[in-house]
């Protein structure tokens, strides 16, 4: 059995795979015998990994280790340069970690549910904006928000494998109706009205 662990941090030089209840960075692989390769079925998001190799009987040699990345097609537009290093590494910073939270749509985060949430992601677009331009992934958020409506009328406060207390977040589609008139605000887009 090979475990295999991702993850942002190292604790005493060892990955801990686990943050919480809905963070779990990890994968196993039952090995058999001869050359095998393994893919995960679903992305992961880290800075690190660890493989552990448990009750095998006999040697194992691994020929290769490589990882895919995949990101949205971006083009940075906007940039920021100073006198100040921190100011230069907080706007690298906010430039990767807007990059990181696009896929096939908005992301709270590259880690966790991978959830787009009306309200959090909604933050995401004051980075969006200067680093990327008016994208398209941005037109998308606003409709799907937008088809996420309760036929209560209530906006949902996530769209994505809904779980009943996501609808509950009420301030959200508030947040979501403010981002969306400061986009019409910034480019006359009034189609996503």
């Amino acid at each position: 059995i090979v475990d295999i662990g991702y993850g942002q941090i190292l604790v005493d030089k060892r990955v801990i795979p686990y943050l919480s209840n809905r963070t779990l960075m990890a994968d196993q692989y039952i090995t058999k015998d001869g050359r095998q390769s393994f893919e995960t079925f679903n992305w992961r998001q880290f800075r690190y990994v660890q493989l552990t190799f448990r009750g095998m009987k006999k040697s194992v040699k691994v020929h290769q280790i490589r990882m895919v990345s995949e990101s949205y097609p971006t083009e940075k537009i906007g940039s920021f340069e100073c006198n100040d290093e921190m100011l230069n590494w907080i706007w690298n910073a906010c430039v990767d970690t807007a990059r990181l939270c696009i896929y096939d749509r908005f992301m709270d985060n590259p880690i966790r549910e991978r959830r787009e949430y009306a309200g959090d992601v909604s933050n995401i677009l004051h980075g969006m904006y200067p680093c990327f331009g008016n994208i398209d992934i941005i037109r998308k958020y606003f409709q799907d928000i937008k088809r996420g409506q309760l036929s209560s009328g209530q906006m949902s406060s996530a769209i994505l494998g809904q779980r009943k207390e996501c609808n509950r977040a009420m301030f959200y589609g508030g947040i979501w109706l403010l981002r969306l008139w400061e986009h019409y605000e910034l480019f006359g887009d009034s189609e996503i009205l």
